[in-house]
């Protein structure tokens, strides 16, 4: 079977449909207070593999300016409980991907929020 190659622009059309849809699913998972509040929560999970992709997740949502705002008011209101499920993982967690992650989810969250840098102060 041979396969047909892609022509610059079809490749470029295919690369903005896909972020489309990225940016599409991004804003709709946002938008749903009771969704953000279900991932914030997932922070208590002890399972290494979970917190990994929880914390990519809140990763790429804080780090769109379109969908940050939603996120880390959602993270504000649950402050003591995101400070101490920080505080699990920084402790306890060898795993270096979701150290990274999680250092660049906070350091977001305390550039856009008061309240969560005072929590952690």
């Amino acid at each position: 079977m041979q396969r047909h190659r892609l022509s610059s622009d079809q490749q470029t059309f295919r690369i903005k449909v896909m972020f489309s849809k990225s940016v599409f699913i991004q804003a709709t998972l946002t938008a749903s207070l009771y969704f953000r509040s279900v991932i914030l929560a997932l922070l208590a999970d002890p399972d290494t593999q979970s917190l990994v992709e929880t914390v990519r997740l809140l990763r790429i949502c804080i780090a769109n300016s379109n969908t940050a705002d939603p996120w880390v008011e959602s993270a504000a209101e649950n402050a003591k409980d995101l400070l101490e499920n920080s505080i699990f993982i920084l402790n306890s967690s060898t795993n270096g991907k979701l150290l990274a992650n999680l250092a660049e989810v906070l350091d977001q969250m305390f550039k856009y929020s008061e309240k969560i840098l005072e929590t952690f102060c």
